[in-house]
């Protein structure tokens, strides 16, 4: 084996015969290579020395290199998102702290509980399945607009809220017409029927997805099928599906937004519902 560098050649013929030793034959450059040859080190590598032994290795162990990766500033930036606990979490929105959202819903006027559990909502369910686009809903209910909110839909969104949070002991009896969650989903059904007879609205049809999810939680598909069904209905009276022009972005965004959010839903719920939802497709004149 020939090692070369810039200040000398060395020849190292390595014996098979007595177990690989090498016998070192010739070094040119002896007088520059200086104090590093004589003490088994290169000066150009540093750790690596020549010898009667050969080419010597001392690479760093893999302690030290686990230990100074760990100690980077850097990867410690992302590492520390996952060494926190998921329950920790909180939405930070400055806008949850300002609404009123017993302005919209005759169930509770606890502003404070009420905000609680939107801001729960937001963090487990919304991400799941958007039904409406949050920043329109949130400025619409903080400047009280009902272009993107009404009582219809802020009633829909809390009855699945009460889901997300664990101080709720009964929230998983959605059976009882005692809990807070049944009252929710009862006010939000008691103004479907008036808002639906009186006029077609986007956030009708943002409604009708939120409610077809709450009565799938509570494994009455059946009924929520029906509320599936009517939400196609009255996306296609509001021609969220055609090419039309609309007049501000703000309402392009909002209704584009609720278009794909239904396009997802159903394209979602087909593998699992599909006899079901060419029923309700058929007949969605069906009343819930």
């Amino acid at each position: 084996i020939n090692i070369a560098d810039e200040r000398g050649v060395i020849a190292a013929e390595f014996d098979a015969a007595d177990g690989g030793s090498a016998r070192q034959h010739g070094l040119e450059g002896e007088d520059e290579v200086g104090d590093g040859a004589e003490c088994g080190e290169s000066p150009h590598m540093p750790g690596a020395g020549v010898g009667g032994a050969g080419i010597r290795d001392d690479p760093i162990s893999n302690n030290q290199v686990s230990e100074q990766s760990s100690s980077s500033p850097h990867n410690n930036e992302f590492k520390s998102p996952y060494l926190k606990p998921y329950m920790a979490a909180t939405i930070v929105d400055p806008r949850l702290d300002m609404i009123k959202p017993s302005q919209w819903t005759n169930v509770s006027k606890d502003d404070e509980f009420l905000r609680s559990i939107l801001k729960l909502y937001f963090l487990y369910e919304y991400h799941f399945f958007s039904a409406f686009h949050k920043d329109l809903f949130l400025d619409d209910m903080l400047s009280g607009s009902t272009e993107f909110c009404s009582s219809l839909l802020v009633n829909a969104v809390l009855a699945i809220s009460c889901n997300c949070c664990r101080n709720l002991d009964d929230r998983t009896q959605f059976w009882d017409p005692h809990t807070l969650g049944y009252k929710f989903a009862a006010e939000a059904r008691r103004l479907w029927e008036l808002e639906v007879l009186d006029r077609c609205s986007v956030t009708a049809v943002q409604a009708a997805m939120m409610m077809n999810v709450t009565y799938n939680l509570y494994a009455m598909d059946k009924v929520g099928m029906v509320y599936d069904a009517q939400a196609v209905a009255l996306a296609r009276e509001l021609k969220l599906f055609d090419t039309v022009q609309w007049r501000t972005k703000r309402e392009w965004v909002g209704y584009g937004f609720t278009a794909w959010s239904l396009y997802f839903w159903r394209e979602m719920l087909s593998p699992v519902f599909t006899s079901s939802l060419e029923r309700s497709t058929s007949n969605a004149d069906a009343r819930p």
